[in-house]
């Protein structure tokens, strides 16, 4: 079974029959990504522990020749559904997308006995909110706009859609320019393009063979994926299987107003890009 898209839970076969003191020298290494890592002998069971932020914490353990990276929910916490009914909290979330990365790091550990895919945590967070861009006293609107705020509410980008060449740009509101774009043309087929101004294109085209919701990047010489979990709410977006940040919608009914996580700065106007598309993605399956 291929536990790729399962959350909170995944398996790895042992094949080189790695010992659990030898995974904890492994993962230590990104201990101030994931939180405390802590090695020992819990409920009568040899275990790693990784302390993430929030009530969650995550076990690592050998069963039956198999590794084990379990989500755990903290001792007297419960698991609620904390933004609106049907949504996973952002603590779960967080949590989860720990999990995945734990897992790459692990999985490519066992396949190849060298690690590439980093562990990363979050260097800056942007709070983002659509609104419209309406002229004639709000009689006639012109596409929408996000408003894009660090967490001082400072107004640090705009992601601004252009109905006539369908797609939104990515401006920096300090140094007056556009950093990149999504283009939206064949949004029925579930394609997008984000651009970097002025030369860089990568090609996202949808899964269909994912349960989840997920993209890829197509005809690039770097690969982009956005994966979502089962909500659709919250997103882990790689680039070159690193995560540079993920993406939670904290209105998961209206979804309008998204809290982005960037654990790479190069790459902000990704996901702003990303974004957007998520934004024209929920209007084509409503």
């Amino acid at each position: 079974m291929d536990y790729d898209e399962f959350e909170g839970f995944k398996k790895i076969k042992n094949e080189k029959n790695y010992k659990i003191e030898q995974l904890y020298e492994i993962i230590k290494q990104y201990q101030e990504a994931t939180g405390e890592v802590k090695y020992g002998t819990y409920n009568n069971e040899l275990k790693i522990v990784v302390d993430v932020e929030g009530k969650y914490y995550i076990d690592i353990y050998l069963k039956n020749n198999d590794i084990i990276i379990e989500r755990k929910l903290e001792p007297g916490f419960t698991e609620a559904t904390s933004i609106m009914e049907d949504s996973k909290s952002l603590a779960l979330a967080h949590a989860d997308r720990m999990v995945e990365q734990i897992y790459d790091l692990i999985k490519e550990f066992i396949k190849t006995g060298k690690v590439t895919e980093k562990i990363t945590k979050a260097k800056e967070i942007f709070y983002v909110k659509e609104s419209e861009k309406k002229f004639l006293k709000g009689a006639i609107s012109f596409g929408k706009i996000f408003i894009v705020e660090d967490e001082n509410q400072k107004q640090v980008y705009e992601i601004s859609q252009s109905l006539v060449n369908q797609s939104f740009s990515i401006r920096n509101n300090e140094t007056k320019r556009e950093e990149g774009s999504l283009i939206y043309k064949e949004k029925e087929q579930n394609k997008f393009s984000i651009l970097k101004s002025p030369y860089e294109l990568i090609n996202l085209e949808k899964d269909i063979n994912s349960a989840k919701f997920k993209f890829k990047s197509t005809n690039s010489k770097k690969e982009l994926e956005i994966s979502g979990d089962y909500t659709d709410n919250h997103y882990l977006v790689e680039y070159n299987k690193i995560v540079i940040g993920s993406i939670d919608c904290l209105d998961p009914t209206l979804k309008q107003n998204y809290r982005v996580e960037i654990n790479d700065l190069n790459y902000v106007y990704i996901l702003l890009a990303i974004v957007a598309l998520i934004d024209i993605n929920s209007e084509i399956n409503i």
